[in-house]
């Protein structure tokens, strides 16, 4: 299998002068469950960074962008108990509710299809637009999902088209939205994402889904462009 840098390296960059720095808003009251449901969220704020040296002790940094998730478990392990995920999301706003309802049956547990109890929801995947189409968001976009989402069974998110400042969103309406929209949705199929219901805008990547079709093309996965 071909590395994920393997772009990286050919558009000249080198995966060591590359920084992941992630802070966390965890909340101890939150965990033990005795709070409100918005505190049982673990937010992730996540930055990359780009670095180069000058000199001995003096560098430079870039920010090549940023991403931000949600992380909720759904088992108490101080009381030994499930969660309802749906009444843990619907505190974290409508789009967390969106894709946790989908995976999740009446009871706010994770359905038959996604054993576990964990859920990683990927608000916010952003390359700044000096850095796209050199190969840093096919490096780090797995990266994210395998430290952040390491012990999630299911992870989803919600692709929303974003002008370059990555935090305003662009309209449905505005005639560069279906084109954003279909470059998102395609980069995210690389790492085995699929709509879950073509009538909700939810993608999910089954963490446990490892099917002969995805061992088979995983060869290829680093090879196009992003």
């Amino acid at each position: 299998m071909l590395r994920p840098d393997k772009k990286l390296q050919e558009s000249g960059f080198d995966s060591d002068f590359i920084d992941v720095k992630i802070q966390s808003d965890l909340n101890l009251s939150g965990w033990l469950g005795k709070s409100e449901p918005q505190e049982q969220i673990r937010n992730f704020y996540v930055t990359f960074e780009l670095f180069s040296l000058i000199k001995e002790g003096d560098e430079t940094r870039e920010i090549v962008g940023q991403a931000a998730c949600n992380y909720l478990s759904g088992f108490d392990a101080t009381r030994g108990r499930l969660l309802d995920l749906r009444e843990i999301a619907e505190a974290g706003g409508e789009d967390l509710f969106s894709a946790v309802a989908l995976v999740t049956n009446e009871f706010g547990i994770l359905s038959d299809h996604f054993p576990g109890t964990d859920i990683m929801h990927i608000d916010n995947f952003y390359i700044h637009p000096r850095f796209r189409g050199l190969g840093f968001g096919q490096a780090l976009f797995p990266m994210l999902i395998d430290t952040v989402g390491r012990g999630a069974s299911v992870i989803t998110t919600i692709p929303r088209p974003t002008k370059d400042d990555g935090r305003e969103r662009i309209d449905p309406n505005d005639p560069r939205h279906k084109a954003i929209l279909k470059s998102m949705t395609k980069f995210i199929q690389r790492f085995g994402f699929f709509q879950i219901d073509k009538r909700a805008p939810v993608w999910v990547k089954d963490t446990h889904l490892q099917s002969r079709l995805e061992r088979l093309t995983a060869t290829n996965v680093w090879d196009e462009e992003g």
